[in-house]
């Protein structure tokens, strides 16, 4: 988790011939580098957002905080349609830590920059800049800024993407199971070999849950509960694309 700065730090112009990058480390130093020199990937994800995230009254965007369970932190975001973003990488099993603001991209020879909203780390030591911004509200001067972004991530061997939207009904599926992804909502072991049991074969959520139910003597809303954890973390599968979660739902392992 990056902690967020008090004030933004002074981009410099970049009177370079290369793109250059400029972090804070985890006392607060700002780090500039050119960005071909090879970025300190662990400084970064371990340092301090590269801007604050500032609110005052009448903003039209909800700033807050996302716990993820994937890094067991604290990300900031500045809208909801960003804490849309990081909860379908929240979701993503390949997923392992997220940051946001993490640097500024310096465009060389100019005083313009970007700061990238999000940087993911995958399981495989792989890592990616993510943007994002709804479709609608991508105009010349971002699409811009994205192919420079994206000319620096192929520079560097990162992914880059720009998240503009996931289609319903799988926002509205992921917003409600992240409500169960908390340790607090964790299986114990009998029902998570209870749960795998009754949905091999596949079979309904709801018919699965009562056959659990009945095979533990447990209270409903707790077998509930760990079937909905299950599935958030992917330990059990459905078709979140097909339509809203139900009881009717068909759930596998």
């Amino acid at each position: 988790m990056l902690a967020q700065p008090r004030a933004a730090p002074a981009i410099p112009a970049n009177l370079s011939e290369r793109v250059r990058i400029l972090w804070i480390d985890g006392t607060g130093r700002p780090v500039l580098r050119d960005f071909d020199e090879g970025v300190d990937v662990a400084e970064v994800f371990g340092g301090r957002a590269a801007r604050p995230f500032p609110a005052w009254p009448g903003k039209r965007t909800f700033n807050g905080w996302y716990w993820c369970r994937s890094t067991e932190g604290m990300v900031p975001f500045e809208s909801l349609f960003e804490r849309e973003a990081i909860m379908v990488l929240d979701f993503d099993l390949a997923v392992v830590d997220i940051v946001a603001q993490p640097f500024a991209l310096l465009w060389p020879r100019s005083a313009s920059h970007h700061f990238p909203d999000l940087l993911v780390r995958h399981a495989d030591g792989s890592v990616a800049m993510v943007d994002v911004r709804p479709r609608e509200r991508i105009d010349p001067q971002a699409e811009h800024q994205f192919a420079l972004t994206r000319q620096a991530a192929d520079q560097a061997g990162w992914g880059y993407t720009v998240y503009t939207s996931s289609a319903e009904p799988l926002v509205s599926n992921l917003t409600f199971l992240a409500g169960f992804r908390k340790h607090c909502c964790d299986p114990d072991p009998e029902a998570v070999k209870s749960l795998r049991a009754v949905f091999n074969p596949a079979a309904a959520l709801g018919v699965g849950i009562g056959w659990a139910q009945s095979a533990t003597s447990s209270d409903p809303r707790t077998v509930r509960t760990a079937a909905l954890s299950m599935l958030w973390h992917q330990r059990l599968h459905a078709d979140l694309t097909a339509g809203p979660l139900s009881d009717a739902t068909v759930v596998s392992t």
